[in-house]
Parts: structure tokens; C-alpha cells; sequence
């Protein structure tokens, strides 16, 4: 696989994996920039 086809594809699953919403709009989400580490309330 080239580097254009690997970075065509890359781009199209993350535009993907931004439209993915929560099954329910009342269930809670969190972005987390480190998924490591729970966010604590």
C-alpha cells in the first residue's frame, strides 16, 4: 500500500469515527485526550 492510499483511507476513517454519536441522546459522553486516564467528577 502507498503512502496516498494509506492517508486516503486514514482520512476517511476518521471522518467516519466523528459522526458516531451515542446510541441515546441522554447518555452521557466524554472526550478524553488521554484514554488512560479517567476523568473524575
Amino acid at each position: 500500500m502507498n503512502g496516498n492510499v494509506f492517508f486516503a483511507d486514514f482520512t476517511r476513517a476518521m471522518v467516519k469515527m466523528g459522526n458516531i454519536r451515542p446510541k441515546h441522546w441522554w447518555t452521557p459522553a466524554e472526550v478524553r485526550l488521554k484514554c488512560s486516564v479517567p476523568v473524575l467528577d
